[in-house]
């Protein structure tokens, strides 16, 4: 039941009002309201001219647009999970408006925003949110692009002051151009151009003042003052078409719906992009995607109830908003209520504006979205999602909208199978007549029939005799087409009179082989280690470890090198480590892989049983060297001393195993009398190895540059412990006596390593 719970509170059944009641609260906090009012005010008048504009690229009354940006961004800035965030009628959303209209009529729209609007909330309270985002941003891209380019063709007759083209594609476009050049009107081109280039030029000067706004009223006052001949957007109408049942069961049919899904995809996508951006600009990663998904469909409901047009998040205006100052969701809200009263005002004023002045403000937002610098540092980053990119962008413009969305997702779902298909292999001859070895890293799929045959063209070069070793351990993936193939790989070698090991392969990779292996014979060709390696080679021709080495060597040479060269280029001159890590020589401890650790991290002090023999103890004082080069020259602020499992010094100390046969060890464990002195008669070899962690921590602390470091607070000393077989580490923890799991989150509180200056 109480798994239940959990799982119910992942939904957003209440709209996510018990969320959403700390922040409504803070708007009632009269603290900032004048700069928000201010904030609210200035990206109203920006709001204003691009709500008039993306009306003319809809075909839909201008004030259906700006009952949409007072409604909706009223509703979304309230409901929404994005704080900073605006919402309104989008440009990349007004060529989907008129081609729904165009097809449908008018009505529709409201349908449409309605359903939608459903849509986005459902998913909210689904917690679709994150998964929304996994489009590929190509894609995306790509689609803002394209109808970017749809949008700046379209107004090109209405720019040149020609009749509108019957068909809304762009070849017709041009051929409608092409026919009607002749009529081209001066005054309409002249408006458009010089509204064009001062929205570029103004927008370059700051990104804070309302450019739209200048453009559209200098624009304006410069038509009226020549007396040009121009078509004005006309009466903004304040009797807008409402929704009723019969209008909705008229258009609820399954093109329609699919229309709808199509819009509810682009909003979401457009919004939540928006939504990373407020989060890029303020820091940090802010928004709740499940609660602005609830937000945006209860903005469309609304809209559509008021006879608006579909709407979503907007990266411009909420840029601007965050750039303002704005922190909380008040100026949102006061911008959606400056639009009301200046269209409440003004409107008379606002009838008269140009419809060319709209065209260039149209013109400079498509020039913004088609955004050619983006598919160039595409191109630089990844030419095959460049190449994305490009078939989203060419089908939209010369196909439709869906056509594009499909081809883009499609090319990407192509690329990700070629890239799942890169699986690479290499293969080493050894000159000791040791065993052949081959590595093989990747996804071994269906698609690597390339590499196979390279493989299997390489194991007909094997001689009769000599053992195969498959390194197989980074291997990410099988499936049972990779599979048959190996165990044919395998059957091959065998025929050919070879043993061979599969080394290093995960157990999910076994069990897909040995599900693949109708032999049964697999299974004993396994190995996690270079002696299971030997031991299933027996009786083939022997390895020599430095043929071990070298294949090590090839193989960082040819593969991981590349990886680090950056590194190892900065790391030629000089190192800077921030840890001396005291480890044990037992050949199963890497200090490096239990760290997750780069070259240049950590400076590595290994011996025997992990020992800092106390100051003035040890004759040659090589510990005691690495220890003040370590703090004095490199400047390390931390020392960890790390025991582990199965220690074999540590067993020596607890069985008082008779070392004299071994006199330089002896020698080196002659302080064991401490160790067994803090043991109880049942201690095991493990619990040795934990005492002795912290023994070593009070000898360090013997060495005065220690004590120096250790009275200033400017190093660290930690003891832990490492139990090889799960894995796991734990640390010494002064304060409870105690080793303790050194996990990275407990209990949704982030741990933190205990300094030990007491052990």
């Amino acid at each position: 039941m109480a798994r239940d719970r959990v799982l119910f509170q992942d939904f957003y059944l209440d709209l996510g009002l018990r969320k959403l009641l700390p922040e409504w609260r803070k708007l009632f906090i009269w603290k900032s309201f004048w700069s928000d009012l201010v904030v609210g005010t200035r990206v109203a008048l920006m709001a204003i001219p691009l709500s008039l504009a993306i009306g003319l690229a809809s075909g839909v009354p201008s004030g259906a647009v700006l009952t949409s940006a007072v409604v909706a961004g009223f509703v979304c800035a309230l409901f929404g999970g994005t704080l900073c965030s605006v919402s309104g009628p989008s440009v990349a959303m007004a060529i989907l408006v008129s081609s729904a209209v165009q097809k449908y009529g008018y009505s529709s729209i409201l349908v449409i925003g309605l359903v939608s609007g459903l849509m986005q909330i459902l998913a909210g309270i689904l917690n679709f949110g994150k998964f929304i985002r996994l489009v590929p941003l190509p894609v995306v891209s790509g689609v803002t692009a394209g109808i970017g380019v749809i949008i700046l063709v379209m107004q090109v007759p209405a720019a040149l002051g020609l009749p509108t083209p019957d068909q809304s594609k762009v070849l017709s476009v041009f051929l409608h151009i092409k026919e009607y050049i002749g009529q081209t009107q001066l005054a309409s081109l002249g408006l458009s151009l010089g509204t064009l280039i001062l929205v570029i030029g103004l927008s370059k000067v700051s990104q804070k003042i309302p450019v739209l706004l200048i453009a559209m009223g200098s624009m304006s006052c410069l038509a009226v003052a020549f007396g040009l001949e121009v078509p004005s957007i006309g009466i903004i109408s304040r009797e807008l078409p409402k929704l009723s049942f019969s209008t909705i069961s008229r258009f609820l049919k399954l093109d329609l719906i699919w229309t709808s899904f199509i819009f509810f995809g682009l909003a979401s996508l457009q919004t939540l992009r928006s939504s990373t951006a407020v989060d890029g600009i303020v820091g940090g990663h802010g928004h709740d995607p499940s609660q602005e998904l609830i937000g945006q469909g209860l903005g469309n409901i609304s809209s559509a109830l008021a006879g608006g047009i579909p709407i979503a998040g907007l990266i411009t205006r909420s840029s601007l908003n965050v750039q303002l100052g704005a922190r909380t969701r008040r100026p949102a809200m006061i911008h959606s209520i400056v639009i009301f009263l200046i269209v409440c005002i003004f409107s008379s004023w606002m009838e008269k504006v140009p419809v060319p002045v709209l065209v260039g403000i149209l013109m400079s937002m498509a020039l913004k979205m088609i955004s050619p610098i983006e598919l160039v540092n595409l191109w630089k980053v990844s030419k095959s999602e460049a190449s994305v990119y490009f078939i989203t962008l060419v089908v939209i413009v010369f196909v439709d909208l869906i056509a594009g969305v499909q081809a883009g997702i499609f090319s990407s779902l192509v690329i990700l199978a070629i890239r799942l298909g890169q699986m690479r292999s290499r293969f080493h001859e050894s000159d000791l007549l040791g065993p052949y070895r081959f590595s093989i890293q990747g996804p071994v799929t269906f698609m690597c029939s390339t590499e196979f045959e390279k493989i299997l063209g390489d194991a007909d070069r094997i001689e009769s005799g000599r053992g195969v070793v498959i390194d197989m351990s980074r291997v990410s993936t099988i499936d049972s087409s990779g599979a048959e193939k190996i165990v044919e790989i395998v059957e091959r070698i065998v025929r050919r009179g070879s043993r061979i090991a599969l080394q290093g392969l995960k157990r999910s990779g076994q069990r897909v082989l040995v599900a693949s292996d109708t032999k049964k014979f697999i299974a004993r060709t396994f190995a996690a280690s270079e002696s299971e390696v030997h031991e299933v080679l027996k009786g083939s021709s022997h390895s020599a470890p430095i043929d071990r080495l070298t294949f090590g060597v090839r193989r960082f040479q040819e593969d991981s090198r590349i990886h680090y060269q950056d590194l190892f280029d900065h790391l030629a001159e000089s190192q800077n480590p921030h840890t001396l890590f005291i480890a044990c020589s037992d050949s199963r401890i890497s200090p490096t892989l239990i760290t997750s650790t780069d070259p240049g991290e950590l400076f590595i002090v290994r011996n025997v049983g992990n020992i800092i023999p106390a100051s003035g103890h040890d004759a040659t004082p090589a510990e005691g060297a690495a220890l003040e080069f370590a703090i004095e020259v490199l400047g390390i602020k931390e020392i960890v001393v790390c025991g582990h499992s199965g220690c074999g010094a540590m067993k020596t100390i607890v069985n008082r195993q008779d070392l004299s046969h071994l006199p330089d060890l002896k020698k080196w464990l002659e302080g064991s009398d401490v160790i067994r002195s803090r043991l109880s008669v049942d201690s095991s070899a493990d619990d040795a190895a934990r005492v002795n962690a912290l023994l070593q921590l009070e000898n360090l602390k013997t060495y005065p540059i220690v004590q120096s470091k250790l009275e200033k607070n400017e190093i660290g000393l930690h003891a832990w412990f490492y139990d090889i077989g799960p894995g796991e580490i734990k640390v010494w923890n002064a304060k409870i006596s105690e080793f303790v799991p050194m996990d990275i989150l407990k209990g949704n509180k982030k741990s933190k390593l205990v300094r030990n200056s007491r052990a």
